[in-house]
């Protein structure tokens, strides 16, 4: 009887593991990453990928966040800055992005650097992988990608954030998919608040925040008239959102 028992308990482990063994094999593998491109940078010119053997404008306008682009898992990225000189435009890449994701979605920042011994390429690439089981549906994303540390009241979530990290909330929204959004930089006389609105996420959506800083204070937001008017606007921080759809 003691055979016997032993004997059934190997069959169902075999078979349990035939089981699983069919179930791997046939759930989709990962092969294509969505990638965005944040550039933190207020240069001139305008930014191109090439994917695939193609080449494709990412942005025209500093702190835009572009629209995603599919590239395999593994791929790596050249990225080019294209500037109009006498001579025409001039096309100098500038940064090789990878994509070495397999949660399906990126955010690549890219933002000028000085050259080092390990790269010559001018700008300095971070990735920030998007992994539903980090950041699922329903939530928001906040990345510090400034120079102070900011406080994100966000629906009823509270956090503090340092420079250089990030933190995932749920804002809990309304049955109309608002919530309400108020971020305070923490400054020398105190804090001042940076951003107050009200924000939409919708169901099935995830939403990635940017707390990033401009020299410029975005000037390139302004028209000539506003600026004739008000005269250049002072250094700031501010915050970018995006919305994923999964």
């Amino acid at each position: 009887m003691k055979f016997k028992n032993m004997f059934a308990r190997s069959i169902l482990c075999f078979l349990t593991l035939l089981a699983l063994s069919a179930w791997l094999r046939a759930q989709p593998v990962q092969t294509g990453v969505e990638v965005r491109f944040l550039f933190l940078d207020e240069s001139t010119g305008h930014y191109e990928a090439e994917i695939k053997g193609k080449t494709l404008l990412i942005n025209r306008y500093p702190y835009s966040i572009s629209d995603p682009l599919e590239v395999s898992v593994g791929e790596r990225i050249p990225v080019y800055r294209v500037t109009e000189t006498p001579e025409g435009p001039q096309r100098v890449q500038i940064a090789d992005v990878p994509a070495g994701s397999e949660s399906g979605s990126i955010l690549a920042v890219l933002a000028p650097r000085r050259p080092t011994a390990e790269s010559s390429l001018a700008y300095g690439v971070k990735t920030f992988d998007s992994d539903p089981d980090d950041f699922p549906v329903g939530s928001l994303r906040i990345l510090n990608l400034g120079r102070s540390t900011a406080a994100f009241a966000l629906g009823p979530e509270r956090v503090l954030i340092k420079p250089g990290e990030s933190h995932v909330v749920d804002p809990q929204p309304d049955r109309k998919n608002r919530f309400f959004a108020r971020i305070a930089e923490r400054t020398d006389d105190g804090w001042e608040v940076r951003y107050d609105n009200v924000e939409i996420l919708r169901p099935g959506e995830r939403v990635t925040g940017l707390f990033v800083y401009s020299p410029s204070g975005m000037k390139h937001t302004f028209t000539e008239a506003e600026l004739e008017v008000s005269g250049d606007p002072p250094p700031s921080h501010y915050w970018l959102t995006y919305t994923e759809r999964l």
